[in-house]
C-alpha cells in the first residue's frame, strides 16, 4: 500500500495518511519501499491512536528493507518522495 496524500501530490513536501497494517498474522515484520526524488522522507510511527507520533527512521536514499510493523503509520516528505508498506506473510 503506498503512503497516500489528500491531494495526490508528492512533490514540495507533504505529511501521508495514516496507514494501518494488519499486524496480526504479519509476523510484526513488514518490507518498506522509499522511492527519493530530492529531499528527505521520515517514517513515523505510533502504538496507539492517541500517542504522539514518533520518527522510526530518516530515509536520504531510494531503497527498500524490513521493518518492524506498528499499529499506526505516516510519512513526511521535506521535498519530492513516495513510500510503500506491505505486510510479509
Amino acid at each position: 500500500m503506498q503512503f497516500e496524500t489528500v491531494d495526490d501530490n508528492y512533490t514540495g513536501g507533504y505529511t501521508s495518511e495514516e496507514i494501518r497494517p494488519n499486524t496480526s498474522g504479519a509476523n510484526g515484520r513488514g518490507i518498506i519501499q522509499v522511492e527519493i526524488t530530492s529531499g528527505t522522507l521520515l517514517i513515523q510511527g505510533k502504538a496507539d491512536q492517541y500517542a504522539p507520533w514518533f520518527t522510526l527512521k530518516t530515509y536520504e536514499e531510494t531503497l527498500m528493507e524490513e521493518i518492524v510493523l506498528v499499529p499506526y503509520f505516516r510519512v513526511i516528505a521535506t521535498a519530492a518522495a513516495r513510500a510503500w508498506l506491505e505486510e510479509t506473510r
